[in-house]
């Protein structure tokens, strides 16, 4: 497993729609389908939303 401690920085800030993509993304427990390996595939594993978006959308933690 990986640990990334610190943030980065979004410029421009992410505007509210996306904000509220990651937020409903994060908080429905659902997984990051957009990879090329497992796209359409139910057997492949997928990653969990791991960021954290500030509320202004300029960072993710």
């Amino acid at each position: 497993m990986t640990h990334f401690i610190g943030c980065i920085q979004v410029r421009p800030p992410l505007n509210e729609v996306e904000r509220s993509h990651l937020l409903e993304l994060r908080d429905s427990n659902r997984t990051l389908r957009g990879t090329p390996t497992g796209r359409g595939d139910t057997g492949v594993p997928f990653a969990r939303m791991g960021w954290e978006v500030c509320h202004d959308g300029c960072c993710l933690r």
